[in-house]
């Protein structure tokens, strides 16, 4: 698969992607700052949207869940389908796993590439089970990364609301 697949896709499809792969921090920070660039003005329109409801429904297309990660219909999102872990992965020190591992040379364990490469090298926080292993929890799919059980984004979220600060402090300027 190529990059052109995601250029063919539908508009709905690309932006559930990007929603999706904007869990990770530093891609949201790149996006937005893609999107202050090439769009300021939708900018300006988001801050002036309410908060999202707390059950959004779409009338087309799938979404991806930013609990499991998994893509699903909005319109068609049954309890108990959703199996996620609402825990921290931590590496599992007790197992042999990590024996030959040396951070000098193979790097950090306690990092988001070996989570995501080594995942049987962790133990989740909310049920001690693999990181490699399903889901503790059942429920519903959920496509708004604000409400997702398994982000920390206390420190994202006081930059972001520093940021919306310095623009509301630039808008009044302007005035």
């Amino acid at each position: 698969m190529t990059i052109n697949a995601l250029a063919v896709a539908s508009d709905h499809t690309v932006r559930a992607i990007l929603i999706a792969v904007c869990d990770d921090s530093g891609v949201r920070a790149k996006a937005l700052d893609y999107l202050k660039q090439l769009e300021p003005e939708a900018i300006r329109r988001a801050k002036s949207l309410p908060e999202p409801a707390k059950k959004r429904k779409t009338t087309s297309g799938l979404a991806i869940c930013v609990q499991c990660e998994e893509s699903f219909d909005p319109d068609d999102n049954q309890v108990k389908e959703c199996r996620y872990h609402n825990g921290e992965l931590e590496p599992d020190d007790d197992s042999d796993f990590w024996a030959d591992h040396d951070e000098r040379c193979h790097g950090t364990i306690d990092s988001d590439f070996c989570r995501k490469e080594y995942p049987q090298g962790f133990i989740w926080t909310c049920c001690d089970k693999l990181g490699d292993e399903e889901g503790c929890k059942l429920g519903r799919h959920e496509a708004n990364p604000e409400r997702n059980k398994r982000r920390r984004d206390d420190d994202d979220q006081s930059e972001d609301d520093s940021e919306e600060k310095e623009d509301d402090d630039e808008d009044e300027d302007e005035e």
